[in-house]
């Protein structure tokens, strides 16, 4: 018994010839070849292999483009970010040159030498502290007229020299200038 061969498309096969009968090397006839069927190849077709190379080939291109254009935006960017960070370094520069010249313009020494240099001021011999009037007590009438130590609970004390009790004002005065 033969196995069963499955019945196939025959709209599918292509004919094949068979050589005719050929005489064996002993001189005698040889057996006739079997016969069978061979499918067409199922291939897709060469231009479409071709257009599908290209397009790989196309988008790996994109790609790589697609990649130096990233790069070449990240560059630019770092660019203004360091030039940015420069300024932001010379502003912070300038910021400290001019803290450092305001606080040599407020120092109590620069101060005193100025006034009593440029404006020719002159140290009191004495000052008077005159305690403001609590409550009940009548303020002074006269205005511009000094009010007398007696009266207002005041007290006179020698001036300090220079800036020697810069520390006991320092604390009173505004927070700015």
């Amino acid at each position: 018994m033969s196995p069963a061969v499955p019945e196939r498309d025959l709209t599918s096969v292509q004919p094949t010839t068979v050589p005719a009968r050929e005489e064996g090397p002993s001189g005698g006839e040889r057996q006739p070849r079997q016969l069978r069927l061979v499918e067409r190849e199922r291939r897709r077709p060469a231009y479409l292999r071709r257009l599908g190379v290209a397009l790989l080939i196309g988008f790996a291109a994109l790609l790589c483009l697609g990649l130096v254009a990233l790069h070449a935006l990240i560059a630019q960017d770092q660019f203004a970010l360091n030039r940015l960070q420069d300024k932001a370094i010379s502003a912070q520069a300038t910021y400290e040159k001019l803290r450092l010249q305001v606080a040599v313009a407020e120092a109590p020494a620069r101060i005193v030498s100025v006034a009593e240099g440029k404006l020719h001021m002159v140290q009191p011999a004495s000052v008077t502290y005159i305690e403001a009037p609590k409550a009940g007590l009548p303020a002074p009438s006269v205005p511009g007229h000094p009010v007398e130590p007696s009266r207002a609970g005041a007290t006179t004390v020698p001036a300090p020299q220079g800036d020697a009790n810069w520390p006991e004002v320092k604390p009173y005065l505004s927070a700015t200038p």
